[in-house]
């Protein structure tokens, strides 16, 4: 493995269970990784459900991290931790799960593989992603040469309340 590091943003969420635990304990055993460390976290977001209404709402949260890993490596130790926690994966993408780990962004690079796709194709429509990224980025330019203000301003329609600080 190289030395260089990386710099990635992570969207963090779920809603079955105590979920700022869920990932509390997410970040703890994902930052017990060598190849992984925080560099800063947003606070704690309670959001209504998008794509999939009947379910309770989700505690969010996004956190920038100074990686070893490629892109790659980063999402099979993502899926590894959901594993572990107990996610299940199910037909329904949007519907409910004790935790979801998302890479936003990964630098400034954009993949577009099966299994993966940076920037996160859906994270402009998103204001679960939008406000924690805004509360640790400012207002970024996202890929597409757009700002997170502008992006907020198209999703009127979502809810969002901060909850907390997340500590770990």
């Amino acid at each position: 493995m190289k030395n260089e590091s990386y710099t990635a943003w992570i969207g963090l969420g779920g809603n079955i269970g105590n979920s700022r635990e869920v990932i509390k304990k997410t970040l703890i055993m994902l930052f017990e990784n060598d190849s992984v460390t925080l560099d800063k976290a947003s606070s704690f977001y309670k959001t209504a459900p998008v794509g999939f209404a009947n379910q309770s709402d989700f505690t969010n949260a996004v956190v920038r991290v100074i990686t070893r890993y490629n892109p790659i490596d980063l999402l099979n130790c993502l899926q590894d931790l959901e594993t572990k926690l107990g996610r299940v994966r199910t037909k329904n993408q949007f519907g409910p799960r004790i935790i979801d780990l998302d890479i936003l962004l990964y630098e400034e690079i954009c993949i577009n593989l099966p299994r993966l796709v940076i920037p996160h194709p859906r994270m402009k429509e998103r204001l679960f992603v939008l406000e924690p990224l805004l509360e640790i980025e400012g207002n970024i330019v996202l890929p597409g040469n757009v700002s997170i203000l502008d992006s907020i301003s198209n999703c009127k329609n979502q809810s969002i309340e901060r909850i907390g600080r997340l500590k770990i």
